[in-house]
Order: structure tokens, then C-alpha cells, then sequence
């Protein structure tokens, strides 16, 4: 009798659970982003500009928002919702000099210039996002991983560019002929954790890829791209 309580005990966390028909949640993202270049044009120097990333790197950035989710059968359920992200990517230039570090014939590093040797610039785009995305579940138990794959349409509704430099930040206007509907696809796996009949918390490493280019009519195309991870909790709808 006492070993089949403690076999009991020990198999409580991965007992089977009632399942969420339809639920809705609360996700948060935390998150790195950068852009993917590239040209079909055979002119070297666009071919050149479109290599040349410099001191580019990528940028941390976030993402929040509310999912609706709906069983369509025993282990695959839909989800879509609403969600606010940001998307970008940084810029530093270094290795800045001045006319007070000319010794009047040459460039001299040893002359010390009050001003930074260094400017960054921060590209920011924000969109909201429409997912519609399938899940497939492994189990029905407490502890259940899973995995996800599908489309979301993205809307840009704000974009801004910012430089910093001489210990200020400013914004300039960026001009540039942005698209405002993108599609991205995206790949992740995670776990879901079902404490009660209730509510589900899960965390899962997600990959999103823009399918869509960032800006209209130019020779070197863009596309957004970013990688991180999600954390959420679902409320049991019925």
C-alpha cells in the first residue's frame, strides 16, 4: 500500500488533465532582431553596398499582446489574437576624428579631442500583429510540450530612427517609402504547465521571419527577422 502511494505521488505531475476547449491569454516577449539584406541586381556597387553591414548588430527588443486559442481536435488547437512589437536593429560607427587632432600635416591618435569617438544610430519599427497560428500538443498531461508553426500579418503603424551622440539623443525623420502590411512566418517549440483545470502557463523559443520586404521600390531588399523567447499564461474558457 505505501508503495503505490509514493508511485502515486510521484506520478501526480504527469497525470492526464481536462482539456481547454478554447482559452485566452496573455503572452510577453523578450527578444533579439536584426534585418536579412540581399540584392538581384548584378551592379557590383549595389552588390557591395548590399554585403557591406559594417557595425551593424542586432537589437533587443519586445513584444506583448492577448491570444485567443481553439481546439479543432484531440492534440491541435488554432490561435490568433492581437499583439504590439517592436522590431529593429542598431548602427555604431566608431573610430570618429576631428581637425584638433590634425597636427597640421597628419592625423595624430595621441591628441585627445573633447568630442566621442563614436555615433549609434537605433532603428525602431512598430507593428501590430494578427496571428493565426497551429499548435500541436504531444500530450493531454500536466507537463506537455509542444510545437508551433504559422503566419502572421503584420501592420507597421510607427517608425522611428534615432542617433546618439555628444552624450544626446535626437530623432530624425526617416523618408523612406515603408511598407505598411508585412507577412511573417514563424517556428517554435515550447511546454505548457496545467497546475489546475483553469489555467496553463507556457514558455516557449520562437523564430519569426518578415516574408515581406521593408521598403518599397529599392534595389537591396530588407526583410525583419528576430528570435527569443515567449512566456504566457491561458485562461480556460470552457
Amino acid at each position: 500500500m505505501k508503495t503505490k502511494l509514493i508511485l502515486l505521488l510521484l506520478g501526480l505531475p504527469f497525470m492526464a488533465i481536462s482539456q481547454f476547449t478554447s482559452s485566452l491569454g496573455l503572452v510577453v516577449g523578450s527578444e533579439f532582431s536584426y534585418r536579412h539584406r540581399h540584392t538581384s541586381s548584378i551592379d557590383p556597387d549595389i552588390q557591395f553596398v548590399s554585403n557591406a553591414y559594417g557595425a551593424e548588430t542586432q537589437k533587443y527588443n519586445w513584444r506583448f499582446g492577448v491570444n485567443y486559442n481553439h481546439k479543432i481536435s484531440p492534440k491541435l488547437y488554432l490561435k490568433t489574437g492581437i499583439r504590439f512589437a517592436n522590431v529593429g536593429y542598431q548602427r555604431k560607427i566608431t573610430g570618429l576624428i576631428y581637425g584638433n587632432q590634425f597636427d597640421g600635416n597628419i592625423f595624430d591618435p595621441t591628441i585627445e579631442s573633447a568630442d566621442p569617438s563614436e555615433v549609434r544610430f537605433t532603428y525602431d519599427h512598430l507593428f501590430i500583429e494578427i496571428p493565426l497560428i497551429a499548435r500541436y500538443q504531444f500530450n493531454k498531461k500536466k507537463w506537455s510540450p509542444f510545437v508551433e508553426s504559422g503566419m502572421s500579418s503584420m501592420i507597421l503603424f510607427d517608425q522611428s530612427n534615432e542617433y546618439s551622440f555628444r552624450n544626446t539623443t535626437s530623432q530624425s525623420d526617416p523618408n523612406v517609402d515603408y511598407k505598411t502590411l508585412h507577412f511573417a512566418g514563424s517556428l517554435s517549440v515550447g511546454m505548457n504547465y496545467t497546475p489546475s483545470d483553469y489555467f496553463q502557463f507556457f514558455v516557449q523559443p520562437i523564430f519569426r521571419y518578415h516574408f515581406t520586404t521593408l521598403v518599397n521600390d529599392v534595389p537591396i531588399k530588407e526583410n525583419l527577422f528576430n528570435y527569443g523567447i515567449e512566456f504566457g499564461v491561458r485562461r480556460r474558457l470552457q
